[in-house]
């Protein structure tokens, strides 16, 4: 037996009963019993020397460090110190503790007063690395030298766990690091947790925003901020157009409303014969109207899923992000912010989503319009913006896209 792999392959259902010979004759072959096979298997996976060769961990993340370190490390080269400024604090970097099975002798937490947190390795994030980390985040570990376990580094994400299973995030910090203090709680890939009414009547298990398009989406780290090529006043005069004439009026079977309709749903091509004036809903053709007014290439759709994924898929030169994140957003003329609707029907959560864009800025404002709302187009949405024009807010927006969209440095670098 080479290992647990062919144990499992040679040994046929029953086998791990515990077979003791009597004083009758047994036919049986073997003369041990299960545990001895289970023991062996196990000696031969887990025997010395057997890491050897292992380039990368995965673990859990239990925590992070709030504000990060500012002391100087020999592993995280942005913080070393210049001759020019030797004296000089780093600037903040996160640090992470990460439960890694196959190397932890010590417990996973059982909360975040948990005083063996405290005796965790620090674990930095690999300079490069676009996708933000939470607590609950599966991660990819690469050791600069992994003979001494020294100098841990998260290189990718690979997944998360709900946090009702991690114990580390049930409770606040408090004491358990001397220059600590409360933070946010975030979810597995990072972003913090939106509010209670947003989640509220949503099965984040199964929609599709949740399981399938926010996986994998870049978010700005610390220090960072997403940037794009803005639409300005050409598509503010398209969406006050539209905003003007669904004032005073609703959806409808006949008249100018449901001509109106009939525009959104011929520029996506889609068949009279196959939607309804009043049933079908219409905001994503709206959104996809509006936007293909001023950018031909964006790749609209009926549903907002599905602009939104290919987006994440580059198509159009349109990019998606995760909006929760300890980074920065631009807020810009163009940008489409999508959430997910409440409920979810037995076919599925594909279609429970919504999207607006933001037609104007002003300081410290940002105004979304949307269409299929109350059976009318509005444009009454407002995002509060900081004094650099980045949101300050998401509300329940989990995803938000952008035309040419990139994460750059404080500096404007592109990383």
């Amino acid at each position: 037996m080479d290992g647990l792999g062919s144990f499992a392959e040679n040994y046929e259902y029953g086998s791990w009963n515990v077979l003791v010979d009597g004083t009758i004759i047994s036919v049986d072959q073997r003369r041990g019993d299960a545990l001895l096979d289970i023991n062996k298997a196990l000696r031969s996976v887990y025997e010395q020397d057997c890491l050897v060769g292992v380039k990368h961990f995965y673990g859990v993340v239990i925590h992070q460090l709030s504000g990060g370190r500012t002391n100087p490390s020999a592993e995280v080269k942005s913080s070393q110190s210049r001759a020019s400024d030797s004296d000089a604090a780093a600037s903040p970097y996160n640090v992470y503790k990460v439960y890694i099975p196959e190397l932890e002798c010590r417990p996973i937490p059982a909360s975040m007063d948990d005083p063996v947190l405290g005796t965790y390795q620090d674990v930095r994030s690999a300079e490069g690395l676009l996708m933000s980390i939470g607590v609950g985040a599966i991660v990819k570990i690469k050791y600069d030298d992994p003979e001494k376990l020294y100098g841990p580094a998260i290189v990718g994400v690979e997944g998360s766990f709900d946090g009702d299973f991690i114990p580390a995030v049930r409770q606040d910090l408090g004491g358990a690091f001397a220059a600590g203090d409360g933070q946010t709680v975030v979810d597995g890939a990072g972003r913090a947790a939106p509010d209670s009414k947003c989640a509220h009547g949503i099965n984040v298990e199964k929609h599709y925003l949740y399981v399938a398009l926010l996986p994998g989406l870049p978010a700005p780290a610390a220090g960072q901020v997403v940037i794009g090529d803005g639409f300005g006043s050409e598509l503010t005069s398209v969406v006050l157009a539209e905003l003007a004439f669904w004032k005073g009026k609703k959806e409808s079977k006949t008249g100018a409303p449901y001509q109106r309709l009939k525009k959104y749903w011929d520029r996506q091509g889609k068949k009279e014969s196959h939607w309804i004036a009043t049933k079908t809903p219409w905001s994503a053709a709206y959104i996809s109207y509006v936007i293909r007014e001023v950018d031909p290439q964006f790749p609209g759709s009926s549903a907002h899923f599905r602009y939104a994924t290919k987006a994440k898929e580059k198509k159009g030169n349109w990019s998606a992000f995760a909006t929760r994140s300890a980074g920065k957003i631009r807020a810009q003329v163009g940008d489409i912010l999508v959430t997910p609707r409440k409920g979810c029907p037995s076919k599925g959560c594909m279609g429970f989503t919504h999207g607006d864009v933001v037609y104007k800025t002003e300081p410290g404002k940002a105004w979304l319009s949307g269409g299929n709302l109350g059976n009318t187009a509005r444009g009454n949405i407002t995002l509060a913006l900081d004094t650099a024009q980045n949101y300050a807010s998401y509300g329940c927006y989990e995803v938000l896209l952008k035309k040419n969209g990139r994460i750059v440095s404080s500096s404007g670098a592109v990383v």
